[in-house]
């Protein structure tokens, strides 16, 4: 009987040893699965995270970039263009011999020809010209191109040194140059006598009076 009772519990204990050794392994692996689901689950909350981030970072890039604005372009100003005006110059008009004693504009030029009244003055009445020319001694000028010439008082429009051609006056026909200033001289507006003729002495120059004679001008200045 105790054999049988032996037997009986040798054989219960090696069921129960059997029973635990079938468990223990299902256990462990259920135990490793468990940890490995875990795992698993942790990796896919991770790459989850890791997506919906990269999502999230992705959008507000694609955010940001649709809210970028456009600075206003600036309006380019219209370069000035500088226009060179051509001039043109007006032509020459030719020089018309002038005849009036009371022009205004009168400008000196050689072959001018005209008509006019000239007096006389004395050189008693000073020691030079205008010019600078002593006429203590002499009422003459002698010129290298027209020799011995009468000295002759004429208004600004004639440079010193001009040589005037006078014929029909009281005494006959002669070149004068100009090397005085007078002031009633000249041939411009108010101006009476076109030149006055230099003589030795006032009586003298008196005694001329008023002559009326024509002009030509054959030098302008020296």
């Amino acid at each position: 009987m105790k054999k049988i009772l032996s037997i009986i519990n040798l054989g219960l204990a090696m069921a129960m040893i059997l029973m635990i050794s079938l468990v223990h392994p299902e256990e462990s692996i259920t135990s490793v699965d468990s940890k490995i689901s875990f795992v698993n689950s942790k990796m896919i909350l991770v790459e989850d995270t890791v997506n919906v981030t990269e999502s999230v970072s992705n959008e507000e890039e694609k955010e940001e970039e649709d809210t970028v604005v456009e600075e206003p372009k600036k309006e380019s100003t219209p370069k000035k263009v500088e226009v060179k005006e051509e001039v043109v110059e007006a032509p020459k008009q030719e020089e018309v011999p002038l005849t009036s004693n009371n022009s205004s504009t009168i400008t000196a030029f050689v072959g001018d020809k005209f008509t006019a009244q000239m007096s006389g003055y004395g050189a008693d009445i000073g020691t030079h010209t205008a010019s600078g020319f002593d006429i203590t001694q002499t009422i003459y000028y002698s010129d290298p191109t027209y020799g011995t010439v009468r000295i002759l008082s004429g208004g600004k429009e004639y440079p010193y040194g001009t040589i005037v051609k006078v014929t029909g006056s009281r005494v006959g026909d002669f070149y004068g140059i100009v090397l005085d200033r007078g002031g009633n001289i000249g041939r411009g507006e108010g101006k009476k006598f076109a030149f006055d003729l230099l003589f030795a002495t006032s009586s003298e120059a008196l005694s001329f009076e008023v002559s009326t004679a024509q002009f030509e001008i054959v030098r302008v200045g020296y």
